[in-house]
């Protein structure tokens, strides 16, 4: 039997990363591979620390760059992408331009 709180929508996400420095292709000749399936089902920001990519909460009333700072464990960790949930649709945001977008003055 499935409830409601089982039928939400939510994002499923397939990350694979690998040891070796290939210039932002996917190297198809590693052997070296990891995966990681994640969901999100609220607002998210996907970080990736070495080799591993998790989620974190994304809360929406404070700054994007700070929350990625606060949930760093590794100096090389980053931010890959943030998903946000607006009224149950779900919308993708690069990170690339985040940055520019909390600073008033930059942007």
């Amino acid at each position: 039997m499935l409830t409601l709180s089982t039928l939400g929508n939510r994002v499923m996400i397939e990350a694979m990363t690998w040891a070796r420095d290939s210039h932002g292709l996917f190297d198809y000749e590693t052997k070296n591979l990891t995966k990681n399936a994640l969901k999100a089902e609220k607002s998210t920001i996907v970080m990736q620390s070495d080799k591993e990519v998790h989620t974190v909460n994304y809360d929406e009333s404070k700054s994007f760059e700070k929350q990625v700072e606060a949930n760093k464990s590794l100096s090389d960790d980053k931010a890959l992408i943030k998903i946000v949930n607006i009224d149950g649709v779900f919308y993708l945001e690069s990170v690339t331009c985040l940055g520019d977008l909390d600073d008033p003055e930059r942007a």
